[in-house]
């Protein structure tokens, strides 16, 4: 039994604002303390994406998936843009600053980085090539034989109940092959040499 079980921590505690540092996270999964992560901000009353606490959807490190309901979509620069029930209309006597903050779409432009964790981002053949331009730039700084020929973006996170990792964050890097076989046996006959 976990020091969580033992002090009563069944109900999940959350964490919203700045990210949660991943040992901080790992420290709390270790002791039995569940914390989920959660994005939104004062503009979207107040969160619109959470990490968990479905099976298969936490993801550490991770502001989570869209509540239902919220549409989103990456402009042209990757700032990500959201629409739903609880986002402002806008604000209260400055019809400048409101039709600076929504698009032609009524999208309400969050000044954040899409984070890639909703599945619209993952189907974006966009978010590929961003993916492309950072290996580029690392690839930059490395000898041919420690760059990345070859790289995919999956569809989803490793997590404990995918089976991917142990209950302390690490890969269960046999389970991950086992599963991406195909994938991975796919990568190395179109790696050049």
């Amino acid at each position: 039994m976990g020091v969580g079980a033992r002090h009563g921590c069944h109900v999940p505690h959350f964490c919203g604002g700045a990210a949660l540092p991943i040992f901080v996270h790992e420290l709390f999964q270790s002791i039995g303390v569940p914390v989920q992560e959660a994005w939104g901000l004062t503009e979207t009353s107040p969160i619109i994406t959470i990490n968990g606490p479905g099976r298969g959807t936490m993801k550490v490190g991770s502001v989570g998936r869209p509540l239902p309901s919220y549409d989103f979509r990456v402009a042209d620069d990757g700032e990500l843009l959201a629409r739903g029930p609880s986002v402002f209309s806008g604000y209260w006597n400055k019809p400048e600053q409101t039709a600076e903050a929504f698009d032609e779409e009524v999208f309400f432009q969050t000044g954040d980085i899409d984070p890639a964790d909703h599945p619209a981002a993952l189907a974006d053949p966009e978010l590929a090539a961003r993916f492309a331009e950072v290996v580029e730039g690392v690839n930059a700084g490395l000898a041919r034989f420690e760059q990345i020929r070859e790289f995919r973006v999956l569809p989803r996170g490793f997590t404990v109940d995918g089976g991917e990792l142990t209950p302390t964050m690490k890969v269960k890097r046999r389970m991950v092959a086992a599963a991406y076989e195909d994938l991975i046996e796919g990568m190395y006959e179109r790696a050049p040499v």
